[in-house]
C-alpha cells in the first residue's frame, strides 16, 4: 500500500459557528500524490478543546490506532484512543482516560499490540495535581475492554519517558527513565501484568528504540566518568537480545508495580471536514560529513549511594566532605543531622 496516514491539528467550525481546535487526520497516496481522505475530529461538547496527537500505530491494513491528549479544562486533561478505519476515516472505537499532570507536548502515550489483538497502552499519570506522576500501563481487549492496569513506581523519580514493546514470547519489554540523571531502567512484564525482572543502565535521557528481537538501541548526549562527573558526548549503545551490554556495569533500580483503578469515559466524537493542502518542498541538499569516528565507551561509573559517613565529633566551624562523591546522582534523598550542638 503506497499510502500514509498522518495526524495534525486543525481548526474546524462547530454548530455554534465558532472555530475550535480539532484533531486532524489525512490519508495521502504518495505514489499518485493525492489526498484520499481528510477529516477533523472533535468531541461534541464545549468542555473539550485543544487536541494534541501523540502516537499512531497501524493495527491491521484496515485499522489504525490514534492516541493523543484533549483538554477538558486548564487543570484537567484526558488521553484518547481512537480506532480509525483506514479506508474511510470513520471512528470504530474510542475511549478517554485521565492524563492529569502530563505535558501535552510530551507525546508520552504509546501503543502496541500482541498476537491476540490485545492493545497495551503506556503513559504517565499524576493522580492529583500536587503529586508527582508515575508510569502507567494498561491492557485492553480488541474491543477496548480493560483487562488490567498497573502503575510503575520508581521511588523518588519523576518519569520523563515510559514505553514498551511486545516481544515474540508476548511479554512486554519496557524502558523507563527520569528527568534526573540515573538510571535508565529496562524491565520485562508478562501478559498478566506481573513484573519479571528489571535492571538499570547509566544513560542520560536517551532516545530509545526497542527491536523485535528484544535488543534495545539507545542514543544519549551525556557521558559519565568513574568519579561521577559528566560532560556532553554522543553515545550509541545496543544491547543483546537479553538486554545486556558486554563489559558495562548495570545499576540497581528500585522499581515495582501496583494495581491502579483506571477509569475510562465515553465521548460523542463528531467528524467535520478538514482543510489541508500539500505543497512540494524546496529542494533539499544533503551534505555528507567527511568522516565520523566512533570509539568504545564504558564509564565504569560507581552506583549512586545516598549513604555516607562523617566523624562523630567535630569542632565548630570545621568544613567536612562526605566520603562519597556520587551522592548528587541519588535522587531527592534528604539527610537530617541530629545531636547536641
Amino acid at each position: 500500500d503506497s499510502s500514509l496516514i498522518f495526524s495534525f491539528t486543525n481548526f474546524t467550525p462547530t454548530s455554534s459557528l465558532q472555530y475550535r481546535q480539532a484533531l486532524g487526520l489525512a490519508k495521502w497516496n504518495y505514489f499518485s500524490d493525492s489526498v484520499m481522505w481528510k477529516k477533523s475530529y472533535i468531541i461534541d461538547s464545549d468542555s473539550f478543546n485543544f487536541y494534541y496527537p501523540s502516537f499512531s500505530r497501524l493495527i491491521s491494513p484496515e485499522k489504525i490506532i490514534v492516541a493523543g491528549y484533549v483538554n477538558a479544562s486548564p487543570n484537567h486533561r484526558f488521553g484518547f484512543l481512537l480506532e480509525i478505519n483506514t479506508n474511510t476515516g470513520q471512528i470504530q472505537k474510542q475511549i478517554l482516560f485521565p492524563q492529569n499532570g502530563v505535558d501535552h507536548r510530551s507525546k508520552l502515550i504509546r501503543v502496541c499490540k500482541d498476537s491476540e489483538n490485545n492493545i497495551y497502552v503506556t503513559s504517565v499519570l499524576a493522580e492529583q495535581e500536587d503529586l508527582l506522576p508515575f508510569g502507567i500501563i494498561f491492557k485492553l481487549s480488541e474491543n477496548f475492554e480493560l483487562l488490567w492496569a498497573k502503575k510503575i513506581i520508581v521511588e523518588n523519580f519523576f518519569p520523563a519517558r515510559f514505553s514498551a514493546e511486545i516481544l515474540p514470547d508476548q511479554s512486554l519489554l519496557f524502558v523507563y527513565y527520569a528527568e534526573q540523571e540515573l538510571p535508565v531502567i529496562v524491565g520485562k512484564i508478562n501478559p498478566n501484568g506481573e513484573l519479571l525482572w528489571h535492571k538499570g543502565f547509566e544513560f542520560y535521557q536517551p532516545v530509545v528504540s526497542i527491536l523485535d528481537n528484544g535488543s534495545i538501541i539507545m542514543t544519549s548526549g551525556t557521558k559519565y566518568f568513574p568519579d561521577g562527573s559528566s560532560e556532553p558526548g554522543f553515545l550509541v549503545a545496543k544491547t543483546d537480545t537479553i538486554t545486556n551490554i558486554d563489559d558495562c556495569p548495570q545499576l540497581n533500580s528500585c522499581l515495582y508495580l501496583d494495581t491502579i483503578n483506571l477509569h475510562f469515559y465515553d465521548a460523542n466524537w463528531i467528524i467535520r471536514p478538514a482543510t489541508i493542502a500539500l505543497r512540494p518542498l524546496d529542494s533539499i541538499v544533503f551534505v555528507p560529513t567527511d568522516s565520523t569516528l566512533f570509539s568504545p565507551y564504558c564509564s565504569n561509573l560507581q552506583p549512586p549511594n545516598p549513604f555516607f559517613t562523617l566523624p562523630d565529633t567535630v569542632c565548630a566551624g570545621t568544613c567536612l566532605q562526605p566520603d562519597s562523591t556520587f551522592n548528587r546522582l541519588a535522587h531527592h534523598v534528604e539527610w537530617r543531622i541530629s545531636g547536641p550542638m
